[in-house]
């Protein structure tokens, strides 16, 4: 017995020390996007989407730093006008609501688009937590949609009202200068709202810009790294904006077959870099994610890196750090997964063994009936 639970014990421990720290909103002091003012002049709703008819846009990547979605949108004080592309012909989600409430009473838009007859479907649902959406009986009016499907890609358009009569909560309440959470979902085909997404973000935050700050500066951002040739890289991000290219954040984050495990916030200094040293461990090809999370004026960046290390070069042995930084935030959430995990491991365990021992005694009990049979044929 205690081999196996020493088994147990070393497969959660090897299991969770290669788990890397999954990032969310609440990692991140800027908001994931911003939703900008517009006067709708030139938003014309028709499912396709014109440069600048949109004073910004987002791309939306999953938990990896894979591509969900790409949103364009701005509100009027009255409308938030929202464009949705996916890589896909099924059905496009989007969720609202509350900072990290999106999937608990947040509001959700289901919406697909057919070729056929150029119908746009919107469904206005909201979240009743891990569970499908269910159908909003104060449902909000889609007055002005539009929708197109080419090469394999959807776009679906439509604008919902700031300002809403729902008694039951249900709906998001937009308010200028206020943040809220985000996310989107979408099918890669079937556009039946009752099927399972392909693919989700996670829940990010949007703040509401009011109408006196222009559009945001498309910004001048580049990364690469560099191999020192000594066991480690140094990430390398350069922003220019002339006098304001000091103190943006800039996040560095390593690619892994779990997702996007991160390394550390950075901010730029005055000549507008940020560079951080990285120990390596492994050869063959290193994906690094470099995402500049933009502020008001600036837009939001996320460039990657592919670097090839043929051998590494250890100088020293690795030493560690304060403890301090080791037993942080991260440290713990990991920590209570693994505890958890181990937990059911040990029940998976336990139950194996009933059933083994159950089998045994099954076993016997059938080996002494055959014994009595044999006697008393004798």
């Amino acid at each position: 017995m205690k081999r196996e639970l020493s088994f147990i014990i070393l497969l959660s421990f090897v299991i969770f020390s290669q788990n890397p720290i999954y990032v969310s909103a609440d990692d991140i002091d800027v908001p994931y996007a911003y939703l900008y003012y517009s006067d709708f002049s030139g938003i014309a709703q028709d499912g396709v989407v014109g440069e600048n008819e949109y004073p910004s846009f987002l791309e939306v990547n999953n938990i990896g730093g894979e591509f969900v979605s790409r949103i364009w949108w701005a509100h009027n004080d009255t409308y938030v006008a929202v464009a949705i592309m996916i890589n896909g012909t099924g059905w496009i989600g989007l969720g609202l609501g509350e900072l990290g409430t999106t999937m608990v009473g947040g509001n959700i838009i289901m919406a697909s688009y057919d070729p056929v007859g150029d119908i746009v479907t919107i469904n206005d649902m909201f979240a009743n937590g891990q569970t499908d959406p269910v159908i909003d009986t104060d449902s909000i009016s889609f007055d002005s949609t539009g929708g197109s499907e080419v090469n394999g890609e959807t776009i679906i358009e439509f604008m919902i009202p700031m300002a809403l009569d729902d008694p039951a909560g249900h709906d998001q309440f937009w308010h200028v200068g206020d943040r809220f959470g985000f996310f989107t979902a979408f099918r890669r085909t079937g556009k039946d709202f009752d099927r399972e997404h392909h693919e989700h973000s996670g829940s990010e935050t949007v703040e509401i810009v009011d109408k006196i700050i222009g559009s945001p500066v498309d910004s001048d951002f580049t990364f690469n790294v560099i191999n020192n040739n000594d066991g480690t890289v140094t990430l390398h991000s350069q922003f220019n904006a002339g006098a304001q290219s000091d103190d943006h954040e800039v996040g560095y984050f390593q690619k892994s077959i779990f997702g996007l495990v991160k390394l550390q916030d950075i901010f730029t200094d005055n000549t507008g870099a940020a560079d951080l040293e990285v120990e390596v461990e492994k050869t063959g090809e290193l994906e690094f994610v470099s995402i500049f999370f933009g502020d008001i004026n600036h837009t939001r960046k996320e460039l990657t890196f592919i670097l090839d290390i043929e051998e590494v070069v250890v100088v020293e042995e690795s030493t560690y750090g304060d403890l301090r930084d080791t037993l942080g935030p991260h440290f713990m959430r990991n920590f209570l997964v693994f505890a958890l995990f181990f937990f059911v491991s040990w029940l998976i365990y336990l139950y194996s063994s009933v059933v083994f021992d159950l089998f045994k005694i099954n076993k016997i009990g059938r080996e002494e009936n055959s014994k009595k049979k044999e006697v008393s044929k004798e």
